[in-house]
């Protein structure tokens, strides 16, 4: 069994979506779990609709032409589509008589492109005669907390994931599941978005809460690359990457995955594949606990622009017997919502006074 993840620009249109359909279609002997992002600008459109509402306007004909276009160009009908067209309307006309647009209510809004997305990919799939299924990601128990916008899956998910999926892993049925990526539902029944890299995040624990193979999760390039090749024509794949590596390389601005969603994948060594949607033959590269022969001396190369660095000197850091510095810094740090990576200088007795502890 494998989980193949697809992002917004693979599913953008009708011909993207014939090709990832044929792609699954070339993979459907390793019995495929399907995780798919919203299509195109979709979740981009609906924040416009709904600053519009907020406003006092309704308007959702962008998202609607899109969607119905494509369903036409594809040759299906998408009824569950149409239905939430209208939930849809409802949820905005009620933003547009409040004038407010809560985190809780935004998490509800965007879950449509989702949404959508995977009813679309369903429909045509089973028209070209291979059997799916979409679900909705709480229909496979993925349950997080209630921290809007942000949310993080709960331990829970370990269980209900594989208890979901029961009758496709056990070969009682072979419809194949098309599942929201991002989205989840707390337990209270509230919709939450998994914040940034949600989507990688949904697919690395569909793959490690079922024991996949493999973890799949397709772009438009041969892997991760030794350098951006936007920046330098001569970057080439690396054939293979560790976690660790590969966390490394995404926390310093390589487009890979997210570092979060390494963790799931992580506790259980299922490996990670990128691979390249217009180039199905290439193998890409594979990421994994530790390298299966010696180490390079030198993985990738990449670079973060637009970053502020703070430096933050004190004579208190030179006193050993100033316990709690820190917790001092880190609250301004959180009240400000600033990402960080701090390098501390602070030593101890004995050590030399260049050697640092990382924080991250």
């Amino acid at each position: 069994m494998i989980v193949m993840k697809f992002g917004g620009s693979s599913v953008a249109n009708a011909e993207r979506i014939r090709h990832v359909a044929e792609i699954i279609k070339a993979y459907k002997k390793d019995r495929p779990v399907v995780v798919l992002s919203a299509m195109g600008d979709t979740t981009d459109d609906l924040l416009e609709a709904a600053d519009k509402a907020v406003k006092g306007t309704v308007d959702i004909e962008r998202i609607k032409k899109l969607h119905l276009d494509t369903a036409q160009d594809l040759g299906i009908e998408v009824p569950a589509i149409t239905q939430l067209f209208e939930e849809l309307n409802t949820l905005l006309t009620g933003i547009s008589m409040l004038r407010e647009l809560t985190k809780r209510t935004r998490d509800y809004l965007v879950s449509f492109g989702e949404r959508m997305s995977v009813r679309m990919m369903a429909t045509y799939l089973t028209k070209q005669g291979t059997e799916a299924k979409f679900f909705d990601a709480w229909d496979i128990g993925m349950v997080s907390d209630s921290n809007y916008m942000s949310a993080e899956l709960l331990d829970d998910v370990w269980n209900t994931i594989p208890q979901k999926l029961e009758e496709y892993t056990s070969a009682k049925t072979n419809a194949i599941p098309i599942v929201t990526g991002f989205i989840a539902k707390d337990k209270n029944g509230i919709i939450t978005t998994l914040g940034r890299g949600g989507s990688d995040l949904s697919a690395t624990m569909i793959g490690a809460a079922l024991h996949a193979d493999e973890i799949q999760t397709w772009k438009d390039v041969d892997g991760i690359m030794t350098t951006d090749p936007r920046v330098c024509k001569d970057a080439r794949p690396v054939p293979e990457v560790t976690y660790e590596e590969a966390q490394e390389l995404a926390m310093f601005g390589a487009q890979v995955l997210h570092p979060r969603s390494m963790i799931p994948c992580r506790k259980t060594g299922t490996p990670v594949r990128v691979k390249n949607s217009y180039n199905i033959e290439s193998p890409g590269s594979i990421i994994v606990e530790k390298h299966s022969g010696s180490r390079p001396p030198v993985i990738a190369i990449t670079s973060v622009k637009n970053i502020t660095l703070i430096d933050i000197q004190s004579s208190r850091m030179l006193d050993l017997v100033a316990a709690g510095f820190l917790a001092h810094i880190f609250p301004s740090v959180l009240k400000h919502d600033i990402s960080n990576r701090c390098h501390c200088n602070k030593r101890s007795v004995g050590e030399p006074y260049d050697q640092r502890q990382e924080l991250i």
